[in-house]
């Protein structure tokens, strides 16, 4: 696991992290919602894109819930997965 920070990344457009993730072979792990645009990010080529919804979430809640679902093991290469407080769903191009 790798911060944004910790990648030398900060400061860097959304399509710079994408391309770093994608390159690295990382499961890009976000709550920002443009990462979700499949057709500006191309997810097919990708370890994975994970997308939290935290609109209404604490964070010990948005803890619990990041934590359940990548406990999992899961097959997330070339998926757009979208993960709210009570529902997951999974986009594969």
């Amino acid at each position: 696991m790798e911060t944004i920070y910790e990648s030398g990344m900060s400061g860097a457009t959304d399509a710079e992290v994408f391309d770093y993730a994608t390159k690295n072979d990382l499961v890009l792990f976000t709550f920002d919602r443009g990462f979700g645009d499949i057709f500006k990010f191309n997810i097919s080529n990708s370890s994975g894109i994970a997308i939290e919804l935290i609109n209404s979430m604490n964070k010990t809640e948005m803890i619990d819930i990041a934590v359940a679902f990548f406990s999992e093991d899961r097959k997330l290469k070339g998926k757009l997965v979208i993960i709210g407080r009570t529902k997951i769903r999974i986009i594969e191009r």
